[in-house]
Order: C-alpha cells, then sequence, then structure tokens
C-alpha cells in the first residue's frame, strides 16, 4: 500500500491566509486520491474535506512511511518522518521556528517574498491565492460610496501617527466575521495595514480599496516587487498615499493565472517527494481512515497518557482559579474599566465614547439564528454576531456611519449604543423565521 502525507497545522482560524492554506493543501491531496491527514489542530473543521489525527496517530503513520510537511513555525522534525517537506509561509523564523532546516528537507516557499530570506536550497514555490472572490470583490464605481477609514495590526504592532485610531474602524483576526468584512472594504477608502505580510491587503484591493502599508521591519519594498499578484495600489508608506477607490480588474486577471500555475507547482512537489517516499493514490482511503482511529482508540498506554494530561490540566486550571479568588480576597475586585475593551451580549452603552458623524454609507442588522431571514434586508448589510467578541469603540464607529440598525432579535445594549450614534434602529424581533 503506497504512503500518504501527514501536514502540521494550527487550529483552524478563518481569517489566517497561512493556516487555511495547510488546511487546503490537504483537501488538495484528498482530491488528487493521497491518503493525507492534518495534525495539530481541533478534530472538526468546518467547510474542509480533512479528517484531522491526534500527534500520536501522526508519528506512528509518518514512522511507517508517511511524508511530513510542517510550515515554518515547526521547529524540527517532532513527527519523525523519514521525508520531510518544509512550506515556508512566512519569512522564516519571524513567528517561531528553525531559521535554517534540516539538509534533507524538501523545502518550497510560499512565495517568492520569502526566498532570499531561506539558507536551505529551495526545490520550487507552491503559491495559491487564499481569497475568496465571492466575499472579497469590488462594486461598479458609480454606485460605490466610500467613507470608512480602516486598519488592521495583525501579527505587527501598532505605530503612534499613522491613522486616527479613534476615528477610524479596526479589523482583526477575529472582527468582523469573514464573511462580513468584503462588505466594510467596499465602503472603505483606505486601509492602512501594519502587517507587513498579510492576505488582507489583496482582499482589500479586490473590494476597491487601496492599502497603506506601514512598514516595520519585516519586509522591504524590494521584496514587494516580488509579489506574484503585484503592487499595483499599494503604497509603501504613507507619505505619498491617497484614499480613494481602486481598479482590480487588473488584479483579478493575476489571481486567476496564479490559480493556474498553483496545479503545475503542486506537480512538481510531489514529483519531488515522489523521488524519496512510496507514495501514490490512496483507493481505500475510507479503510485506512477507520484503522487510524481505532489505533488512536484502542491503545491503552495512550488512553492512560491522555487521562494522566486531563487530570493535570484540571488541577492546573484549579489552582488558577484558587490564586485568583485569594487574590480578590486579599486586594479586593478589579477596578472597572470605563470602556471595555471586549464584549458580548451585555454592555453599558452609555460608557461607550461615541465618533463624531461622518457620511452614512453601511447598514447594520443582527439576526435572530443563522437561518432567520430578516424581510427587506439589503444584501451589503454588515451582520452583528451577538455571541461573537467585540470592541465596543469600534462598532461605535460601525454604527456611527450606518443609517440604520435592524434587529431580528431584542439587544438592548446595541439598540441604545446605535441610538446614541445617531442611527435609526428598527426592530424586527416579532417576525417569525422564515417557513
Amino acid at each position: 500500500m503506497s504512503n500518504g502525507f501527514v501536514i502540521w497545522a494550527p487550529p483552524y482560524v478563518e481569517n489566517s491566509a497561512g493556516i487555511r492554506a495547510l488546511y487546503e493543501l490537504g483537501s488538495d491531496l484528498r482530491k488528487r486520491g493521497f491518503a493525507a491527514f492534518m495534525c495539530g489542530g481541533s478534530t472538526e473543521v468546518r467547510n474542509t474535506n480533512v479528517l484531522v489525527i491526534s500527534n500520536e496517530s501522526a508519528r506512528d503513520l509518518c514512522r511507517s512511511g508517511y511524508v511530513a510537511i510542517y510550515p515554518e513555525v515547526v521547529s524540527g522534525n517532532p513527527f519523525g518522518a523519514s521525508t520531510v517537506v518544509r512550506w515556508v509561509l512566512n519569512r522564516p523564523g519571524l513567528c517561531g521556528g528553525d531559521l535554517t532546516y534540516d539538509p534533507s528537507e524538501i523545502v518550497f516557499t510560499y512565495s517568492e517574498v520569502y526566498r532570499p530570506y531561506i539558507s536551505n536550497s529551495v526545490a520550487g514555490r507552491l503559491y495559491r491565492p487564499m481569497i475568496d472572490q465571492k466575499i472579497f470583490w469590488a462594486p461598479r464605481s458609480a454606485a460605490s460610496r466610500r467613507d470608512l477609514i480602516c486598519f488592521y495590526v495583525g501579527k505587527s504592532q501598532w505605530k503612534e501617527g499613522v491613522v486616527d485610531r479613534d476615528e477610524s474602524l479596526e479589523l482583526t483576526r477575529s472582527w468582523p466575521d469573514r464573511s462580513q468584512l468584503g462588505k466594510i472594504l467596499r465602503k472603505s477608502r483606505a486601509l492602512y495595514c501594519f502587517d507587513n505580510s498579510s492576505m488582507l491587503i489583496y482582499e482589500a484591493l479586490l473590494c476597491g480599496c487601496p492599502v497603506a502599508v506601514v512598514p516595520d521591519g519585516t519586509q522591504r519594498w524590494e521584496d514587494y516587487l516580488t509579489l506574484e499578484l503585484g503592487v499595483e495600489g499599494i503604497s509603501w508608506g504613507t507619505d505619498s498615499f491617497v484614499p480613494g477607490e481602486f481598479d482590480a480588474a487588473s488584479l483579478r486577471g493575476r489571481i486567476e493565472r496564479a490559480h493556474f500555475e498553483y496545479r503545475y507547482q503542486l506537480d512538481t512537489l510531489l514529483g519531488r517527494v515522489a523521488e524519496r517516499a512510496d507514495i501514490g493514490p490512496c483507493p481505500n482511503f475510507d479503510v485506512v481512515c477507520r484503522s487510524v482511529e481505532a489505533a488512536g482508540r484502542l491503545n491503552p498506554l495512550r488512553a492512560l497518557v491522555r487521562g494522566i494530561r486531563s487530570r493535570l490540566r484540571a488541577m492546573e486550571t484549579g489552582f488558577r482559579r484558587g490564586r485568583r479568588a485569594v487574590f480578590r480576597k486579599v486586594f479586593g475586585p478589579r477596578q472597572r474599566v470605563p470602556v471595555p475593551e471586549v464584549a458580548t451580549f451585555s454592555f453599558d452603552a452609555s460608557l461607550v465614547p461615541i465618533p463624531r458623524p461622518g457620511s452614512r454609507v453601511l447598514n447594520c442588522h443582527v439576526r435572530r439564528s443563522p437561518g432567520f431571514n430578516l424581510p427587506g434586508l439589503d444584501d451589503e448589510s454588515v451582520e452583528l454576531n451577538p455571541s461573537q467578541p467585540f470592541n465596543p469603540r469600534t462598532v461605535a464607529l460601525l454604527l456611527a456611519r450606518s443609517k440604520k440598525l435592524v434587529l431580528g432579535r431584542r439587544w438592548q445594549s446595541m439598540a441604545e449604543l446605535a441610538e446614541r450614534c445617531g442611527c435609526e434602529v428598527v426592530d424586527r424581533s416579532d417576525c417569525l423565521p422564515a417557513s
């Protein structure tokens, strides 16, 4: 029986292009008929054609001949695989991992941008634009009204004097939800990106929003000139940056060409691996999956180790809670901050500072449930999720640029905040769910 692949990846994060690239690689290998497993994250990953296994199962497979694929953030060869592929998705060492890899590893770079920083011999490039063009697209110019200024810090650090934080919308990995991000960028005339290595740059450009990259020392403009998707619409620094609107037609063409080239790049990777390992399509993948899952369940030593780890984690959690209780008893409760950094369903709207009003180019809404349809809702209305943590200061700026907030469920705190921002509140919480 031919062997397959084990791909290490962190827990799935929808707003991380690098993590999504790893899971998409696993899905692509599966579509080509190879046995491919993910390891390192949650066992349930929505909307991906992958199976996540335990570290122990991954080590067993690699010791039996499976090929390990590691991103640059992983140090060494933790699965003990005889054949290792290193996929460099960022500058080596920037987010962790080794600066130099074992000479026996087959090294592929995600982008030409990282090639100058890789000490090893590079076998090839495996570049796939991680952009969902169903979410990120530009409206017709005549129908586009833009007033928002956005910024994104990401893996970098905030710098004073670049943009007014109180009057600009902060985008983070956790907010807004990815499905709503395109709606905001289509109403934005500028994105200031402090993270020099983020797919958000091109997602904004696809929505017609020009981008100013704030240099943080991790990339150079000379590096950007080698980017597969080009630098049109990107300003290096803010000196010559002019907010407005970007024509994304040429960018869409470059993305289409990159997807076409990716298939041949994946062929090259498989060819290099086949020179060292016995790999091939796996027609009975379901049988392999059942045997891997059974091996993980039936090993009594592993069950014992997992039980000990679980008890240790419970003891550590209890210790931390006890320590916090002692601190509260000795020093008293913590002082309440005037504006919470993160809120959920219930928050004090009276404590949130209200930004200056601007052009109201947006609408917002809150659904009762995922399948609940609000009558007469604008397709470009931004959805606020009651179960998703958010910064009230940021949402206040969004509401100050919105004409109305439609509530499909009662959310008194959000309604009060919208009214303070001068946004019309339409209560549709009594509407019946769609049949």
